[in-house]
């Protein structure tokens, strides 16, 4: 006759600490398995909880979603906002190694999480693709407005640098996971290569063109 393990209660946690919990959950399910693996059954086998138990917290999928976008994404924004509103006063190089400083000390999982939501779209998921427009207007509204006053590009053109410069930070981040690069190298060649180019927009901004500085010589000049 096999004796039956007995089963190990749950530990009593506030609700507000079972939240966090599920978030915890939530965050590492999807930095392993994506996205689209995320779900109301799939956290609670994640999590070790019941289904109604997610429920009590998430009422939906779209809301779980949600949820743990904004519990990946408000503290790394809201850190990174304080950088940007104090901006003005600092060179480009020194707000981008600040910013990233933020991305990089985030856990593995949440980063992953994190540039997968920044994903194509997925047609069969309504919900996801709400949530990755949701995360990509929060991050551009806060960076294209500091790009348009350093270097004078309209909206469609800054918002294509700023996308551009946190693709290239994905993209170095995965060198740094691997192995390929360190933390710091990686940061000075960022730092580096976003600084130049914002830069040298201002430069290119800020120089007067061939024809206006031939006009201004051949105006005549009063004694």
């Amino acid at each position: 006759m096999t004796s039956q393990k007995p089963t190990v209660p749950r530990p009593y946690l506030r609700a507000d600490e079972r939240r966090e919990q599920l978030l915890a959950a939530a965050a590492d399910l999807v930095g392993k398995r994506g996205w689209a693996a995320l779900g109301i059954v799939p956290l609670a086998a994640a999590a070790g909880v019941s289904r109604q138990l997610v429920y009590e917290h998430f009422a939906d999928t779209s809301d779980l979603l949600v949820s743990v976008m904004r519990h990946l994404f408000e503290r790394a924004h809201a850190a990174t906002a304080k950088i940007v509103a104090t901006a003005e006063s600092d060179d480009a190089a020194s707000v981008i190694r600040r910013a990233y400083d933020v991305y990089l000390a985030l856990p593995q999982a949440q980063r992953r999480a994190l540039r997968a939501l920044a994903g194509d779209s997925d047609p069969e998921s309504p919900e996801l693709n709400r949530v990755r427009l949701l995360m990509r207007h929060e991050s551009l509204g806060l960076w294209v407005p500091y790009v348009r006053r350093r270097t004078g590009l309209g909206e469609p053109k800054a918002r294509a640098l700023v996308w551009m410069f946190t693709m290239a930070a994905w993209g170095i981040t995965d060198l740094v996971e691997d192995g390929t690069l360190s933390p710091d190298d990686a940061t000075a060649l960022l730092t580096d290569v976003v600084a130049r180019a914002v830069v040298s927009t201002e430069k290119t901004r800020k120089r007067p063109s061939i024809r206006s500085a031939a006009a201004a010589r051949s105006r005549p000049r009063h004694s």
